[in-house]
């Protein structure tokens, strides 16, 4: 709906800074089209400019370069997940559960919830963390293979953790894509007291066999884990 009056918003910033440089900067209120495009915080009939509460209706949490354009690909939480073009700002595309999706064969149900984490595997496949978008009570990892050309999903593929959803936070890392293993961790999943399997922080899965290779119970909370080689170099 169009929106009259005076309302408060905040505002999602992305910069690139080159040699002490700004060489690229977006701002989310420059592009309308994601306030209706939202899945959450987006009553703004609620939100006047006297109230103390802002509308973060886009939220950006994880961003990766593409390799095969050199173009931004965004996770925002609360619209999905789009591609920016690195020197005009351009929306590219975008998918999420708001209302946009713009690759044919796709659906709701593909795109993630409060997703985090999004990261490009070698095979040039999507993957991001899907905190609430699972249609059962666990969260999942989602993989994407799109084709650009097309704008068409060619394969989707979904692992659903043992663990209980988490709304906020969490990551997925692919290990191995032979065993389909995947490092996953459940950010803010340790803050839900009183939920079953709320005290493991991250496991490691193979999801070809469906065994867990490692977990780490804790009942703290982590934005993301990462696995270094056995051997670090200096």
């Amino acid at each position: 709906p169009e929106l009259t009056g005076s309302y408060k918003a905040c505002n999602c910033v992305i910069q690139e800074i080159k040699n002490d440089e700004l060489v690229f900067h977006w701002e989310s209120v420059n592009h309308p089209e994601f306030y209706n495009y939202s899945c959450f915080h987006k009553d703004f009939s609620n939100y006047g400019e006297n109230q103390e509460v802002y509308n973060d209706y886009c939220h950006s949490n994880a961003l990766v370069i593409d390799p095969k354009d050199g173009n931004f690909i965004v996770s925002f939480r609360h619209t999905g997940l789009a591609k920016l073009n690195r020197k005009t700002g351009e929306v590219i595309w975008l998918f999420g559960r708001g209302g946009r999706i713009d690759f044919e064969g796709m659906t709701n149900e593909h795109c993630g919830y409060l997703q985090h984490d999004i990261r490009i595997c070698d095979d040039g496949s999507l993957t991001v963390f899907d905190n609430s978008g699972c249609s059962t009570d666990n969260s999942r990892i989602c993989r994407y293979w799109i084709d650009e050309e097309s704008m068409q999903l060619v394969k989707f593929k979904e692992y659903v953790t043992p663990r209980k959803r988490s709304m906020f936070m969490g990551s997925a890392i692919l290990l191995d894509d032979e065993t389909e293993t995947f490092l996953v961790c459940y950010g803010g999943l340790g803050t839900d007291e009183g939920s079953p399997n709320t005290s493991v922080l991250f496991d490691e899965i193979n999801f070809l066999t469906g065994e867990t290779n490692f977990t780490l119970e804790n009942d703290l909370c982590a934005y993301r884990v990462v696995k270094y080689p056995n051997e670090c170099k200096s």
